[in-house]
């Protein structure tokens, strides 16, 4: 599997070599102190105009005069510092002013900033600190600070730093040893605060959004207000065009008719900032004076609100290559693309988003209802590792983190092109109507690693409308259906549905469980479907009641078998499934030379195309390979290289194989059949094993590991670094077959 990180890494690097020698002598030669004088400066190695990784946006709000400096991409100079001089932001001691900024699209960045408030030609003093990012990203970062009262009145120097993939220290203002981002200054003139007198000006209501949804955070400010200390500010709010106003506190978790678990700041200061608005808004803030006791409301802002759909979060893959959606089929949308489509509705990226929203009809499906779905994944390049996500937005508000909306998502990855399937319950308390659903195909090794928000280097993100139509009120006698089948391995999740069964409103759900048929309890599900996990065979029913007529029915009882022991083995798979495979596994008779499995192809051993798999299930081999008791046997493993050279020790692989004798459903350490280590001389490794006389017979499973590079002890389970290959077989345990005439004994 590729590193992201790594990849990133090393592709700036490349790039810029020729850039690096071209421009060394003007790196070694800047000082630093001259162009930013008499500040100190940080130095980074790599110019932000090949690399790019630079500060794209900044900007304040709030302020009694902001900055807004966007798009302006890399800088260009030496060192990647800037001095935006003719740019001042302005605020009096002890307001409040709203910092944003956010990197270019390329790569992640975390940000700091720092602010000389005593203007000492320095951003080391206590306080200067004023803010860190959380985290590196490519998505907006925002910050409000208070000015100190102890700030220097007077232009103070304002440091915007940023640093890719991380987040930059808090001494990184003058460091020499950043590798890549970018460096802004800005004047920032500290107002000193005078004591108000007289008649108090309002000025303007301000908003940073005229329309918002409702994971936004927008901010309120004023303009043409009377800046003076002694002055108070309450914020206040009323239904768009009622007039009825009440004032807005400060909060978390605030929902009323206005606000749906909003978080509110700033509610008694010149800014205020909200997240969580949900209806249409009019805003005002009432100024007042205390020396004189003056006061004045500002002009009203209206802060509309965006429909759900145009809410949701951006995601889509940043690389054309590799994995791609070519098919989504459910509730009636069967559409099929390309890797050179480009989808019509807003927002779409060639292999990287594809917006159906606007040219699809929309899924039809009923509230409580399982329908079908399939995914068709492709590829536009490589055949690496990948898993799918489908969410819906139940509750249709513009996001898909609540609770349940992940729909679906695949148990484990698959190497290359593949059909995902399943179902989709839809809940019977999903809010009827149009809603979008969101599915994800990412390269990556686990489906827990897929967001439903966010960039991610290799996949697809297709966005589609569907349609929840509600359920009709149930009368009479409702019809239970029966019970869907399973076949789950011991205390593994598992999900029973009903088919066939009464689809209404007003209709309850009983589902019960027993041991024998007779006796029975609760199973713990009052919806149409049950999610539960068994350590032995259970029989299942479901009472279906229509509470309109009260009347009842119930499904056909229905057994759930535990799955096979040798179907339910522990997970094995590498960290990556580049360079190093499993060419060939041979089984061979001692005694007659006779060949019991010969899967696979060991050659050639170098630049092998076909070394791209983790993980290969070959457990549906038809005939299972026959293995008898007190037979030695000569088990061997081939290695194969995805690569020019055997690049020793790299490559260098330990192969193990086990055979699960007592079927018990576990490889344990005395179950190994033999351990050794591959080289570019000898890529072919086994050895010898008699099969016990007290092996039980039957179908049992056998597992093979070839790991790189090499290590003392295998183990059979788990993920393992770094390269490699796990590949499973059933082998069936009998007692030799006979030959010549048979031995009747002696009566």
């Amino acid at each position: 599997m590729k590193n992201q990180y790594t990849n990133n890494l090393l592709s700036k690097i490349t790039a810029q070599l020729v850039f690096g020698l071209v421009f060394f002598a003007s790196l070694v030669s800047f000082d630093s102190a001259k162009a930013q004088a008499p500040y100190c400066g940080p130095s980074y190695s790599w110019a932000c105009s090949s690399s790019n990784d630079f500060i794209n946006n900044f900007s304040t709000t709030g302020g009694a005069s902001n900055i807004t400096n966007n798009n302006t991409g890399c800088n260009g100079n030496a060192n990647n510092y800037i001095f935006y001089s003719a740019l001042t932001c302005s605020q009096i001691q002890g307001q409040t002013i709203t910092l944003n900024m956010q990197a270019g699209s390329a790569f992640s960045q975390g940000f700091r900033v720092w602010i000389d408030w005593n203007g000492n030609n320095s951003f080391a003093d206590l306080g200067e600190d004023v803010y860190v990012s959380p985290t590196s990203a490519t998505t907006l970062f925002t910050t409000t600070i208070t000015v100190p009262f102890t700030a220097v009145p007077g232009v103070r120097r304002m440091r915007v730093l940023c640093r890719f993939g991380t987040v930059p220290a808090i001494t990184d203002y003058c460091a020499t040893t950043l590798s890549f981002g970018e460096c802004e200054d800005y004047n920032f003139n500290v107002i000193a605060s005078t004591l108000c007198s007289g008649s108090v000006t309002a000025g303007n209501s301000t908003t940073t959004l005229p329309s918002v949804c409702p994971t936004q955070t927008f901010a309120l400010g004023l303009t043409g207000s009377t800046l003076a200390s002694g002055i108070t500010y309450q914020w206040q709010y009323a239904p768009a065009g009622t007039g009825t106003w009440t004032n807005l506190a400060n909060g978390t978790g605030v929902t009323n008719t206005q606000f749906t678990n909003a978080t509110i700041a700033g509610a008694t200061s010149a800014a205020a900032s909200i997240v969580g608005q949900t209806a249409a808004t009019d805003y005002r803030c009432i100024v007042t004076c205390t020396s004189s006791g003056s006061t004045a409301n500002s002009a009203q802002v209206t802060v509309g609100v965006n429909s759900f759909t145009a809410c949701y979060c951006l995601s889509n893959a940043t690389s054309t290559a590799d994995e791609e959606i070519l098919n989504v089929t459910f509730g009636g949308i069967n559409n099929s693309s390309t890797c050179t489509t480009l989808a019509p509705g807003p927002g779409s990226i060639i292999s990287g988003y594809s917006n159906y929203t606007t040219t699809v009809a929309a899924a039809q499906v009923l509230q409580g209802t399982a329908y079908p779905f399939s995914v068709q994944i492709g590829t536009c390049g490589g055949n690496f590792t990948n898993n799918t996500k489908i969410y819906i937005d139940y509750n249709q508000n513009g996001s898909f983190l609540d609770p349940g909306e992940q729909a679906f998502a695949t148990a484990a990855g698959v190497v290359g092109p593949n059909f995902v399937t399943g179902n989709i319950n839809i809940p019977l308390a999903a809010t009827p109507g149009t809603t979008v659903m969101r599915v994800i195909n990412v390269e990556v090794f686990s489906s827990a690693s897929i967001n439903p928000c966010g960039t991610y280097l290799w996949g697809e993100t297709e966005d589609y409308l569907v349609n929840i139509i509600p359920l009709t009120p149930c009368a009479g006698s409702p019809i239970a259906g029966t019970i869907s089948n399973a076949t789950p391995c011991p205390n593994v999740n598992f999900t029973l549905s009903l088919i066939g069964a009464t689809q209404a409103a007003g209709l309850t759900y009983l589902w019960q469980q027993s041991t024998n048929a007779t006796t029975w309890v609760n199973a713990g599900s009052t919806t149409p479907s049950l999610s539960t996990a068994i350590a032995a065979n259970t029989y299942y029913r479901c009472i279906i009641t229509c509470t309109n007529s009260n009347i009842s029915d119930t499904t056909v009882v229905k057994l759930i078998s535990l799955a096979p022991f040798y179907s339910c083995y522990c997970n094995s798979a590498p960290s990556s499934n580049f360079y190093v495979d499993i060419g060939n596994v041979k089984i061979t008779d001692q005694a007659n030379s006779a060949v019991m499995l010969n899967n696979g192809t060991g050659t050639p051993t170098l630049s092998n195309p076909t070394a791209i798999n983790g993980y290969t299930n070959f457990t549906n081999l038809n005939p299972i390979t026959p293995l008898y008791k007190e037979k030695n046997y000569l088990f061997q493993v081939s290695q194969i290289l995805n690569y020019t050279s055997w690049l020793s020790p790299t490559f260098n692989a330990t192969a193990a194989i086990w055979i699960d004798m007592n079927q018990n459903g576990v490889f344990e350490p005395s179950e190994i059949v033999f351990q050794k280590n591959t080289s570019s001389a000898t890529p072919t490794v086994g050895d010898t094993m008699t099969i016990p006389a007290t092996a039980p017979i039957g179908i049992t499973g056998m597992r093979v590991i070839l790991r790189a590079p090499t290590v003392a002890t295998v183990n059979p389970c788990g993920s393992y670094t770094t390269y490699g290959e796990t590949e499973d077989y059933l082998v069936n345990i009998n007692y030799p077959p006979c030959s010549g005439l048979p031995d009747p004994g002696i009566a």
